[in-house]
């Protein structure tokens, strides 16, 4: 993945020309890139590389939130919006891949440029750009959440302290000033493609995980013993594991399942669901680059990374749940912070996904920038493509992407905020807005042909589910009680 100056995006300088030679913009919104695991221009990736291409684009952050989507909508009802994302999901990249090859173009921009000119084009961009944004202010959050507990682990000392290295926001600063700026500055990326392997990694051991603590740990939470000498809590695990340690005040009554739950917050199900399995933006670069590019053959490749991503996140989703229930926290990683020992098991899950998290972020923010300074280059009037031009663009719109992911993730005070506002908008525009509205606008044939039914369907739900999520979350902002 190479640095592209951002007139390039802008059709070779003629506004109302056909579509340029844009830049694929590959981050979706949960979070990962398309980067490929073997790439060759000659013989194409293959059939399994391309799905695997695929799961690094559709694994992310929304993985953490989807036992609290489970304990807020119950288990048949997440069960069943869960299989609908996916079925919509799947028939919306075969909109995209069907208007691929009515249009010829093999770019989600060019698509809408093709549908509706230079906005459409705009259009397009500045949701993949917002998506892109939420999905990075995810990982950040998770930084300022997670990176505490694992110094705490690793220094022995309680983090709800003073000291500035239990702070989590002055951690988000540090690795923002020191690792992640510094490698999202770079015109260059491509050394950081084996973290988008390393983030499905794991997240596959971040589920296998779940599963077995679900099996070990104890519901309801344990609280420790208390020493009566000393008044302090101690633990006697060696002989007789949990069951040596009292039961918390929680009665069994929190440890059962729920099958069907509707309240305001089953509001922040469905966008954290579409967050978690938004991959559009990465269907098309890969589809260019699979070898013997059809779009059955591509389709192919689309339903078996998702069914793949289905069982992971249903099963973290689950087992999650079941593992605390009503208590479970809308990260799902911080919910073990509830037993009163640490979880050595839970460490290292927290220290891999950080790992993968800090590493992986410029990898989503380097096609972000470009799709930013594509429209930067539309705004501001035209200047002669300089060096100093260039790299005053790329320092700006670089600036710019990192302050606001920081600020968002320093003031949100909860996780489903990200998941539920930026699914609720940007994701269900990409998965269910955009593909409907430019396949109705491109394909031929009347409004109420059998072809445009389904897509007028999934036009009107896109308002339906974009009203009522956002309607329903910022209510229960402004009357928590309720």
């Amino acid at each position: 993945m190479t640095y592209q100056p951002a007139w390039k995006d802008i059709n070779d300088g003629n506004p109302n020309g056909p579509p340029g030679p844009t830049t694929p913009l590959l981050s979706s919104g949960n979070s990962s890139s398309a980067v490929s695991f073997r790439e060759s221009q000659d013989r194409g990736t293959r059939f399994s590389f391309s799905v695997f291409n695929l799961m690094n684009a559709i694994m992310g952050s929304g993985i953490l939130g989807l036992a609290y989507a489970v304990s807020e909508c119950g288990i048949a009802l997440f069960i069943f919006l869960l299989i609908v994302v996916v079925l919509a999901t799947i028939y919306s990249v075969n909109l995209l891949l069907e208007m691929c090859n009515m249009t010829g173009v093999m770019a989600y921009e060019d698509i809408g440029f093709v549908a509706l000119k230079n906005p459409g084009k705009v259009l397009t961009a500045a949701i993949i750009m917002t998506q892109n944004i939420g999905s990075m202010s995810s990982y950040l959050f998770i930084i300022k959440t997670e990176l505490p507990e694992v110094i705490e682990t690793l220094s022995g000392q309680d983090w709800r302290t003073d000291l500035w290295y239990h702070d989590g926001t002055a951690l988000v600063l540090m690795a923002m000033a020191f690792v992640i700026l510094p490698l999202s500055c770079l015109p260059k990326i491509g050394f950081l493609s084996y973290t988008s392997s390393f983030s499905v990694i794991s997240m596959t051991f971040f589920m296998i995980v779940v599963v077995v603590e679900k099996f070990r740990l104890p519901c309801p939470i344990p609280q420790p013993e208390l020493n009566t000498t000393t008044a302090e809590p101690y633990y006697t695990e060696a002989t007789q594991g949990w069951d040596s340690i009292k039961a918390s005040s929680h009665d069994n009554s929190t440890c059962q399942p729920k099958y069907v739950t509707i309240s305001v917050d089953t509001a922040y199900a469905i966008p954290t669901m579409t967050f978690s399995f938004v991959c559009h933006t990465a269907v098309i670069p890969i589809y260019k680059e699979l070898s013997s590019p059809t779009k059955a053959r591509m389709l192919g490749v689309s339903v078996t990374a998702l069914l793949a991503c289905f069982v992971l996140y249903f099963t973290t989703g689950i087992f999650g749940y079941l593992t605390f229930y009503e208590n479970v926290n809308s990260e799902l990683l911080l919910s073990y912070s509830q037993y009163p020992s640490p979880i050595p098991i839970i460490s290292v899950v927290r220290l891999i996904v950080l790992i993968a998290i800090i590493f992986h972020l410029p990898v989503i923010h380097f096609p972000c920038r470009i799709s930013l300074m594509m429209l930067m280059q539309m705004i501001l009037p035209r200047m002669a493509p300089s060096r100093a031009y260039v790299i005053g663009i790329h320092v700006t719109s670089t600036l710019i992407l990192l302050s606001t992911i920081t600020f968002i993730a320093l003031v949100v005070p909860d996780i489903r905020v990200i998941f539920g506002l930026f699914g609720a908008t940007s994701s269900v525009c990409l998965m269910l807005f955009l593909p409907s509205l430019f396949y109705i606008l491109i394909a031929p044939g009347a409004l109420y042909s059998p072809r445009k039914i389904i897509p007028c369907v999934m036009f009107v739900s896109s308002f339906l589910i974009l009203g009522v999520s956002l309607t329903t979350i910022i209510y229960g902002f402004v009357h928590p009680k309720k």
